[in-house]
């Protein structure tokens, strides 16, 4: 029986999407590309691990629309910091709690 890997993705931006995705990023928590799991999501490369943890970070800049915020902040290797993980469900969550709140 086959089943879905994250390695069956061609593509490491896709990768690390996934992985965010799967793996509970928190604010204040730090990515790091010698981290194991981003190595082996690029081949264990670390030159590929540190640009596309680069890339990653770029698009999920602070000022973006994003669901996770991060920025890098150290190099050698290449260091992420989550900043900010807006959760769609809980926001949901929070609108109708305020919604019912406004009507007692």
């Amino acid at each position: 029986m086959g089943g879905f890997s994250i390695f069956s993705i061609p593509d490491y931006q896709r990768r690390l999407d996934v992985l965010s995705a799967i793996t509970p990023f928190r604010p204040g928590m730090f990515v790091s590309a010698n981290q194991d799991e981003i190595l082996r999501l690029c081949d264990g490369q670390i030159e590929v691990a540190e640009d596309e943890l680069k890339r990653w970070a770029e698009r999920h800049s602070e000022d973006g629309r994003t669901e996770i915020r991060a920025r890098v902040v150290g190099a050698n290797p290449l260091k992420v910091k989550i900043v900010d993980v807006r959760d769609p469900e809980q926001e949901v969550i929070e609108n109708n709690f305020r919604k019912r709140r406004g009507r007692v």
